[in-house]
């Protein structure tokens, strides 16, 4: 089994670069399709972050190509068996595209709508009582915001691979999301967010500055900084999505368990 009993935080990454190493071909394919949006964008604006008109597509070609890519990536992760080909699991990933699109409207919306009214709150207190209290509003709601968004971002992570996996609804599959981080404990959730933050996002953002930076002093050479962009892709696709797979499946082991202790515990009837 993938999970057979339930892991901690180091043995969730431990588990996630194992079967990233041993199923390093269909992952390293599925990366490459994935990079060519990012390819493309940077060469429409000759290495730098796209802008404007090339932002946009960027960012649909991106979710159109997400859709298809990241529950490949969670079969993968989650199958007991390599797959036999890309092909395969891609037309696996295929038949789940409805529920994968739905899962990225659902997890885009859960993360930027409270960074929009955050915003929102910033601009209003600008507005009306000008930058003293502008900053005294972002700072109250910034702070909160920050504290709760390592675990609010382990709970959506493993939404993903639960709604593709489980084949649940996307309201039952967020409260089941939520249930399972209570039981598996809330500070563990936040300190398995806070890693896979730190893990994931961090490198990937480090990599994308460093790029820009590469592509300014190569100029027309800006393709050779490609391989980097690779490489980041690489952590924030097949990383993350591995690390999100097994922590919904470690969470899914986990409520099991207190179901079936809470029945075992039970009185039997008289």
């Amino acid at each position: 089994m993938i999970v057979a009993r339930p892991l901690t935080i180091a043995e969730i990454f431990d588990r996630t670069v194992t079967l990233a190493v041993r199923r390093w071909r269909p992952i390293v394919l599925l990366a490459l399709l994935s990079a060519i949006p990012s390819v493309l964008a940077r060469a429409a604006s000759h290495g730098q972050d796209p802008t404007g008109a090339a932002l946009v597509v960027y960012l649909v070609c991106s979710a159109v190509v997400g859709v298809f890519i990241y529950p490949a990536f969670i079969h993968i992760f989650a199958d007991e068996a390599e797959p036999r080909s890309v092909a395969d699991v891609l037309s696996r990933a295929a038949r789940d595209f409805w529920r994968s699109l739905l899962a990225n409207l659902l997890i885009g919306t859960a993360i930027f709508v409270p960074i929009l009214l955050l915003i929102f709150a910033v601009a209003v207190g600008y507005l009306f009582a000008h930058l003293p209290d502008a900053i005294v509003v972002g700072v109250v709601l910034g702070l909160p915001t920050l504290a709760a968004l390592p675990m609010v971002f382990a709970i959506l992570a493993i939404v993903y691979p639960m709604l593709i996996l489980e084949r649940t609804g996307p309201w039952g599959t967020l409260r089941n999301a939520r249930r399972r981080a209570g039981r598996g404990g809330y500070v563990r959730t936040w300190l398995l967010g806070a890693a896979m933050v730190v893990a994931v996002e961090t490198p990937a953002i480090a990599i994308s500055i460093a790029l820009d930076q590469v592509a300014k002093v190569l100029g027309g050479l800006w393709w050779l900084a490609l391989p980097g962009m690779f490489v980041a892709l690489m952590i924030t696709t097949a990383v993350g999505s591995g690390l999100s797979t097994i922590a919904a499946i470690d969470y899914r082991l986990r409520a099991e368990g207190t179901d079936l202790q809470a029945a075992l515990e039970m009185p039997v009837p008289a």
